[in-house]
């Protein structure tokens, strides 16, 4: 599993850049795991794909999470389009797999209000789909926190590429353990790739990695997780980082949304 600085959206070959400046050299920037694991089947049955068409076939573009049998949480970058389709297909370890998997059309968006586009904080978004999902042994919601990861580990998951020049997001899902970096070693070791990364670091966020394993393109709006209580947590949601996701080259952190900084956001449209 691998992240990479900068991230934005892998749709089939086209890279959805999370700046506004298109001029940047950094413009074209996204998110994926490299080095990192398989997941055993099953093993986070709140983990859905986001897939997006338009007049033709869905293709993977982001993760997402469960929150309940109606949301799915994600990143506000993963909705970089108002024309076309969106689905999430939950229940699925392997893309390939469809015997467990349920798939639903987004009926719509929320996109945080404070969310600026690009690579920029409150980098969170809702998807509402009117069929609910049917919990079972395959499809489970995540926990939402009670307070914000400072310190340790967790874990990254999602289907993004696992090296630079793969063409196809990754069919079985990966997982990677990640440290926790304190915002402001976040912040100078972005600087030097972003140099304005330090405003896109603050409170409300998580900075996680800096090490082989890293998110890549298509990693985005996927979960930053860790267990507590024997129940699976979600942390931090994929926002961006590094574009290099090559297996043997050390990465900076990626930048997560902090989830619980967010709990209002949520609880607000959800309930």
């Amino acid at each position: 599993m691998k992240i990479f600085v900068i991230f934005s959206v892998f749709i089939d070959n086209l890279w959805v850049v999370s700046t506004n400046d298109m001029s940047s050299p950094l413009s074209f920037i996204s998110e994926r795991i490299a080095n990192g694991q398989d997941a055993a089947f099953h093993e986070f049955p709140f983990a859905c794909s986001l897939k997006w068409g338009f007049l033709g076939d869905l293709s993977h573009i982001c993760g997402s999470s469960i929150i309940n049998s109606n949301w799915v949480v994600t990143a506000a970058n993963c909705k970089p389009y108002s024309l076309g389709t969106y689905h999430v297909v939950c229940g699925i370890t392997d893309r390939t797999i469809i015997r467990n998997q349920q798939e639903r059309k987004v009926d719509r968006f929320i996109v945080h209000h404070n969310y600026a586009g690009g690579m920029s904080l409150n980098d969170i978004a809702l998807a509402n789909f009117d069929e609910s999902l049917t919990f079972n042994e395959y499809v489970q919601p995540i926990a939402l926190p009670d307070g914000s990861l400072t310190e340790g580990t967790a874990t990254v998951i999602g289907w993004g590429l696992r090296y630079t020049l793969q063409i196809d997001s990754t069919n079985h899902l990966q997982r990677g353990e990640v440290p926790i970096v304190n915002n402001d070693e976040c912040c100078n070791l972005l600087t030097s790739l972003v140099p304005d990364a330090c405003s896109k670091i603050d409170a409300t966020t998580i900075c996680a990695g800096g090490g082989q394993v890293h998110t890549c393109s298509g990693d985005s709006g996927g979960p930053l997780v860790k267990k507590v209580n024997d129940q699976w947590t979600i942390y931090g949601i994929v926002s961006w980082g590094s574009l290099v996701c090559d297996v043997n080259i050390i990465n900076p952190p990626t930048v997560y949304t902090d989830v619980y900084a967010h709990l209002d956001f949520i609880n607000q449209h959800i309930n």
